[in-house]
């Protein structure tokens, strides 16, 4: 489950690229390329009991996952 959901169009393809696990809360962060961008698949419960990161409204602010997170866009982009 994602924080904000899109309706994709039926010819969309989606594809996971890379999962990341946080070393201090344990969330883990799936990536899925679409169409040129990129769509992070999480579990918002355990994200807002665990992740010190839950009051900022995203785990892209998480100090642990912002590094992988411009891994994953620069990816993204290259495609």
């Amino acid at each position: 489950m994602s924080l904000w959901q899109k309706k994709q169009a039926a010819a969309t393809t989606s594809q996971e690229d890379e999962t990341f696990t946080c070393p201090t809360c344990a969330l883990v962060l799936r990536s899925s390329a679409v169409n040129g961008g990129v769509t992070l698949n999480y579990d918002i419960a355990q994200w807002q009991k665990t992740c010190v990161s839950a009051r900022s409204g995203t785990p892209c602010l998480c100090p642990d996952f912002r590094p992988h997170l411009w891994q994953m866009l620069t990816r993204a982009n290259k495609r």
